[in-house]
Order: structure tokens, then C-alpha cells, then sequence
């Protein structure tokens, strides 16, 4: 018998938190952070964000897929 898992609640970032952030991984391109944020970042319903930079998205990935 499988074992129900519960997550502990993910972490947000406000959309300047992840602007900052991005524009630091971008190396000062505000229109890339920009971009980035309002296309790729992930994001729930209520535009909550997930991941500050590309860099999240690609840390968090395989630890998705395994679940």
C-alpha cells in the first residue's frame, strides 16, 4: 500500500524579488528578466511566482519528475 505524501507549501517570490534576481542572471538585461517572468517563471492562477530565475526552473525540474 502506497503512502500519501504530503509536500511541505512551496515558496513564492514577489514579482520584484524575481525581477531583481533575474536581472542579476541576465547580467543586467531588464527586458530578458521581464520576458522571463511574465512568459516562462512559474506561476499559479493568482500569479504567484514560483522561480526567481532560469536557473530555479532547471534545479527544481528532475526533483518534479521523480515525484
Amino acid at each position: 500500500m502506497k503512502t500519501p505524501t504530503t509536500l511541505p507549501p512551496a515558496k513564492t517570490y514577489s514579482q520584484d524579488e524575481a525581477f531583481q534576481a533575474s536581472k542579476a542572471y541576465f547580467k543586467g538585461d531588464e527586458l530578458a528578466a521581464r520576458v522571463w517572468i511574465n512568459k516562462y517563471a512559474l506561476k499559479d492562477s493568482f500569479d504567484n511566482l514560483y522561480e526567481r530565475t532560469p536557473l530555479d526552473c532547471i534545479i527544481e525540474l528532475p526533483g518534479k519528475l521523480r515525484e
